[in-house]
């Protein structure tokens, strides 16, 4: 698994001769960047606000309620969380696991054993086995059908397969903890997780498919990383809005969509810019739907920095009016600049003002880019094709523009320099060393 892939962003660290080499305070600075992104980036997508009627807040896709004094209630460990969790931790580095070697989750084992005489038949679990069934127990069987219609990573996809066909029969013959077994059926289920997860991933089928999603994943990051460049072009300060847009009923995708195409008209139009935002460029939407969050987009808004300056008031007139056009009640929007107190105020995610010259901000737009772009969230809901990530337009002649060479006064030169490269959370060369630097 690669380092953009694990759900922290973490890395080994560079050894030079044997030793360690230290990292310097820029690559700190941007790591430390990149850690308070991936805090936001688990709010976003794991927890949730649930808001109290008379005085009880109802627990999502349930009947029970919770009584509260309070305005709100933050919910964790919903069935999203608990499901995000599993898929981005244990199933991603199982599936490392299994297609890293050739290696058998069992082998059978005869005679005496630590001065004790083992049966006839008796099988002893490798730790591959013991990866395997542990990652059965942690499966849900009730998951199969929650997330029947919705798209994931390719390696999340053969994985979620293994399990739904083989975890019943290992979680009913296993018992946790145990290194050996008499059970045959036991064996022949791990075994056949492991068979059809390395037989699927020789595939013609996956191989494209896998291409296809990085494709997809980096022509999202250079499609948002132009506008912003565009966006950039004549103003010596941007204004950096996130806010992320919920519809109920979480089930009612058509009407969701419709929703946010409506905001986002709105969004573009003279009442907008004559009464909330005269110095808006443009947007960028990615758009996600969970279980019990439903459907719901991220909106990026980039307005000119030196025209208006307040984000935390600015972002909550936008959720106001997304409230008030859907018809949701409290909490159908969150204000994503309203998190800045829990987390260090230089680099914030990007949000706020930035300047041309405030790398540390521009770490964090990066990462904030780099989330939007993702394309291995849980996304679809419906079996027709659909746009998960789209942006404002950019004028044909302008496009051209931007793809020349630039003298060396450039305005844009460090933008370019921590926007650049490849897909990553990371500017080209201050990320993991052992990728960026060759090593």
């Amino acid at each position: 698994m690669s380092n953009d892939d694990t759900p922290d962003g973490s890395e080994p660290p560079h050894v030079l001769n044997g030793k360690p080499e230290e990292a310097t305070p820029l690559e700190i600075a941007i790591r430390n960047v990149v850690r308070r992104e991936q805090r936001q980036e688990d709010f976003a997508e794991k927890c949730t606000y649930a808001y109290a009627e008379d005085g009880k807040v109802r627990i999502p896709r349930s009947n029970k309620y919770v009584t509260t004094d309070q305005e709100r209630i933050l919910l964790v460990g919903t069935d999203d969380y608990v499901f995000k969790d599993y898929i981005e931790g244990p199933l991603r580095k199982l599936f490392d696991v299994i297609t890293s070697s050739d290696r058998s989750t069992w082998r059978e084992v005869k005679g005496a054993r630590r001065g004790v005489v083992l049966p006839e038949t008796t099988f002893e679990l490798t730790r591959l086995g013991q990866q395997v069934m542990q990652a059965c127990f942690c499966y849900d069987p009730a998951w199969a059908v929650a997330y029947m219609h919705h798209e994931f990573h390719p390696k999340v996809a053969v994985m979620l397969r293994a399990m739904r066909s083989n975890a019943r029969v290992i979680h009913r013959f296993g018992v946790a903890g145990s290194t050996c077994t008499q059970k045959r059926v036991l064996v022949q289920a791990l075994e056949r997780v492991v068979r059809f997860v390395r037989r699927v991933v020789r595939s013609w089928t996956f191989i494209n498919a896998l291409k296809a999603h990085e494709r997809q994943a980096q022509e999202n990051f250079e499609s948002g990383r132009e506008f912003l460049y565009y966006a950039a072009e004549g103003h010596s300060k941007l204004l950096i809005l996130r806010i992320d847009l919920y519809y109920r009923p979480y089930y009612d995708v058509a009407g969701a969509d419709k929703a946010v195409h409506s905001f986002l008209r709105w969004l573009r139009s003279p009442a907008c810019r004559r009464n909330v935002l005269p110095s808006y460029l443009g947007f960028l939407v990615k758009r996600e739907n969970g279980l019990v969050r439903g459907m719901h987009y991220h909106v990026m808004v980039i307005c000119k920095g030196n025209q208006q300056q307040s984000a935390y008031y600015l972002t909550r007139l936008l959720g106001e009016h997304w409230a008030k056009i859907t018809g949701q009640g409290p909490g159908s929007f969150h204000n994503c600049y309203a998190d800045k107190d829990t987390y260090e105020a230089n680099g914030f995610n990007g949000l706020g003002v930035m300047t041309l010259d405030d790398w540390e901000q521009m770490a964090g737009l990066r990462a904030a880019l780099w989330y939007m772009t993702k394309a291995d969230c849980v996304i679809k809901a419906t079996n027709s094709k659909v746009k998960n990530f789209w942006r404002s337009p950019i004028p044909k002649q302008v496009r051209k523009k931007l793809g020349r060479p630039r003298a060396s006064a450039d305005p844009l030169k460090l933008l370019r320099r921590m926007l650049g490269g490849k897909r990553s959370k990371f500017p080209p060369g201050l990320g993991p060393r052992d990728k960026s630097r060759g090593s």
